[in-house]
């Protein structure tokens, strides 16, 4: 026998391994055989291809050559046999195991063996050898020395037929177990039936070497996105990361654009700005610009509008041309889009006020800028009909164009059909006019006049003085920081302050610098002196076109107006709002109302539930308040005295009642987070004297809810409702239904606005009442607040 490495010259010969009587089958009985698929080939089937092949030589010994599957040069195994007549086959020198005859070898399955080199399987025979020989030395039998044999299998490779061949290809689990070793009869009958050209059998004798069962692994197809992953997930990467430079190249694009001046309208920002906690003047001063919700159009109304914008600018800016203008109806947005999520900082779009607007909305309405409403336009002789409501004699002809919904409610229940005409907008209502449908129009008397000097209406064409339906103009700010809205508020006031103390525009006083942001020592004149007072800037916008008597400085005349109350009743309206939830309102269901009294003359000394004068019309509209909240019960208030406004201050700011009376209202105690509502009482002495009733104004529901009562009185007086008819007031679900008689329990405690005043004063002619009377001949309703002369 050949050595098979060093070392091994030494071994005795084991027991033949192998023995033939006659010679394998043709080779060609198996490479013709179908493969796996069903496909003939002259290749190997798939599952033979890891088959190590044994090399049968003239010396009887068994030896493995590594050749190629295909070509004969890679790592499996191949078969050779010599030419040679000698037909007994076997390692008949080797006395061990035959490492290269086995499990795995009959099976085809030994990938590890095909990597094991033949220096390390030589270092094992080695290894053993020594052993022998120590256990030698060591006196020990060699029957005790020597392992037994192992167990010999006997096989007989017999010529098979190309079917049997097949079907057994395709049974992966024909074997037989000996032991706890798996043998492959296919294995044996593949090799020995392509190891020679010859069809006879070939008995062999092999030795059965027990090896570790293999495990197997289940194989799943990958899905196509595990099959793409590498290239898509490179891809999507990049895609991101586009897509963020994109989104950040927007925002500094819009930041740039944002802190740039501009007069012209801008289209409005796609999302809000990050809300903070910093007050708005402070987020105005710290941007430099005043954003403004503004109509685009260069029209005389919304000049007009553009001032007041450019009057705030100048008072917290120093500046009136750092103003920002913005489309509040840009992408398609509804009217209240814009200022709610705090878009622009006020909006100026000839909103009316109304209670159900600030409180649906929850917004904040400025002191009117201007008391619009609608009024008659055209003929003078039968625009004097149309307001004398006559249809006979010279008004016989009279025939009223009529758009908007607030004129057309108020006309349809004053004239019968045939006398209006209604229209679908400016241009279809002078188109109606010009040609003789009719000869008055009627609707809003702003928007009038700038639309008649658009169309260059020649001839007798009048403006009447007086407007039929109340929609006083307000600038309208978010309800969530009242501070902010005081401004806005005290800026419109110093215009009217500005005509009536004679103050006009003057660039040399006009202030640029930056002002404080604290807004109770703001120089609110900064607005006159930049821009004019209010008769500089209507003049501005409207030039010669008159302003009616409501729209001028009231110097005494009464100036009670009932601001229109809105849509009062729906009847989806729940038990409570969310508003009221959060308010402190639902505390009143147990207590009843806490309300402060500030001491006036009239109740100094003695009970003050049984004042008169000022002090006991406070009273009397606290028991109104209560009455309200608590099912009509006029018993359920409670009163605190304050002899000084400074501890009447502090006790609303702790809690300590819930509204006040007889507190002035001034601009210092509205910078003291006071909410005002309506003058209760103007006193005639001195412009300083101003009522309302007060609360704090961090509860904007709570502070509307308390105006809405004070408001109802006036109301009350301009339907003619007096207490022993209060059933006659509207229902009220603004507040939730649990606020439902609310207005009617009011009138029904206390009365009127009239039946209160005389409860106190006595009986006053409307003329000696001054300011205190319902202003129902539209007489001026611009107010000179005080506070401002020392500003």
């Amino acid at each position: 026998m050949e050595a098979a490495s060093d070392g091994a010259a030494d071994i005795e010969p084991p027991s033949p391994l192998f023995e033939s009587s006659t010679e394998p089958p043709p080779s060609d009985a198996l490479d013709s055989r179908p493969d796996s698929t069903g496909n003939a080939s002259g290749e190997t089937a798939p599952s033979a291809r890891n088959v190590r092949s044994v090399r049968f030589s003239s010396h009887n010994e068994v030896q493995l050559q590594p050749t190629d599957h295909a070509t004969g040069d890679s790592g499996y195994y191949s078969k050779q046999r010599t030419s040679n007549a000698d037909d007994t086959i076997g390692a008949t020198q080797v006395d061990e195991r035959a490492p290269n005859i086995n499990l795995r070898f009959f099976r085809g399955l030994a990938a590890g063996n095909r990597r094991q080199s033949q220096r390390s399987r030589n270092r094992d025979r080695r290894a053993r050898l020594r052993d022998i020989r120590q256990r030698q030395q060591q006196g020990e039998s060699n029957e005790s020395q020597v392992e037994a044999p192992p167990e010999e299998m006997v096989a007989s490779a017999r010529p098979m037929s190309n079917i049997m061949l097949d079907q057994q290809a395709r049974s992966q689990n024909a074997s037989r177990r000996f032991g706890n070793s798996l043998v492959s009869s296919l294995s044996v009958s593949r090799y020995f039936n392509n190891s020679t050209g010859t069809g006879d059998s070939v008995l062999i004798k092999a030795t059965l070497v027990e090896e570790e069962e293999l495990e197997y692994a289940v194989a799943e197809e990958m899905s196509w996105w595990q099959e793409h992953s590498k290239v898509l997930l490179p891809c999507l990467c990049v895609l991101l990361i586009a897509l963020a430079g994109s989104v950040t190249a927007a925002v500094l694009i819009v930041q740039k654009k944002n802190n740039t001046p501009s007069e012209m309208p801008s289209q409005i920002p796609s999302s809000a700005p990050s809300q903070n906690s910093l007050s708005t003047i402070v987020n105005v001063q710290e941007r430099g610009i005043l954003r403004c919700g503004l109509s685009v159009g260069e029209t005389p109304e919304l000049n007009f509008r553009r001032d007041f914008c450019r009057a705030i600018a100048a008072v917290v800016l120093g500046d009136p041309d750092k103003f920002e203008s913005i489309d509040p109806w840009a992408d398609g947005h509804d009217r209240w889009f814009g200022i709610k999520r705090g878009l622009y900082d006020v909006q100026i779009t000839g909103d009316t006020h109304t209670v159900e607007r600030e409180v649906e909305e929850e917004l904040t309405f400025s002191t009117p800028y201007y008391y619009d409403g609608a009024s008659y336009n055209g003929n003078a002789t039968l625009v004097k009909c149309a307001y004398n409501q006559r249809r006979h004699g010279e008004c016989e002809d009279l025939v009223i164009c009529v758009l908007g919904e607030t004129p057309k409610q108020y006309i349809s229940t004053h004239f019968s059909p045939e006398f209006y005409e209604e229209t679908a907008s400016w241009g279809d209502l002078f188109d109606k006019y010009k040609n003789g449908t009719c000869n008055v129009f009627a609707g809003d008397r702003l928007a009038s006049i700038a639309q008649m000097g658009a169309v260059n209406l020649t001839g007798d064409h009048v403006t009447g003085n007086k407007t039929i339906t109340n929609e006083p103009l307000a600038i309208t700010t978010r309800n969530d920081e009242s501070e902010w809205s005081d401004i806005v508020n005290w800026v419109l006031r110093s215009l009217v302050y500005g005509e009536k103390e004679g103050l006009v525009q003057d660039e040399s006083l006009c202030d640029k610098s930056m002002p404080t942001d604290d807004a109770a020592t703001l120089s609110y004149l900064n607005a006159v002196y930049c821009i004019g007072n209010y008769k500089e800037v209507y003049a501005r916008a409207f030039g010669s076109q008159p302003r009616n008597d409501i729209n001028h400085v009231n110097y005494g005349t009464p100036m009670l107006y009932v601001t229109p109350f809105g849509t009062l009743y729906k009847e989806d309206a729940k038990n409570e709002t969310p508003q009221v939830s959060d308010s402190i309102m639902v505390e009143f269901y147990d207590r009843g109302l806490h309300c402060g009294v500030v001491i006036q003359k009239g109740c100094e000394d003695g009970n003050i539930t049984a004042a008169n004068n000022i002090c006991g019309m406070g009273i009397d509209l606290c028991i109104a308040i209560a009455a309200s909240i608590k099912n009509g019960n006029p018993e359920a208030v409670v009163f605190t005295r304050f002899d000084e406004e400074a501890s009447a201050l502090k006790g609303l700011a702790n809690q300590s009642v819930d509204v006040l009376v007889g507190l002035h209202a001034t601009l210092e105690n509205d910078f003291e987070e006071v909410s005002f509502s309506m003058p209760y009482f103007y006193d005639n002495e001195t412009s300083e004297a101003v009522y309302s009733v007060a609360t704090r104004d961090n509860d904007v529901t709570f502070a509307s809810y308390v105006n809405s009562i004070v408001l109802a009185t006036v109301y009350a007086v301009s339907e003619d409702i007096k207490q022993d008819h209060a059933a006659d007031m509207p229902t009220m679900t603004l507040y939730g239904t649990y606020y439902l008689w609310a207005l009617k329990d009011a009138i029904s405690a206390k009365g009127n606005y009239d039946e209160i005043y005389t409860s106190n004063f006595g009986e006053v002619t409307y003329e000696d009442r001054g300011r205190n009377a319902l202003n129902e001949l539209q007489t001026p309703m611009l107010f000179s607040n005080p506070g401002l002369s020392n500003n």
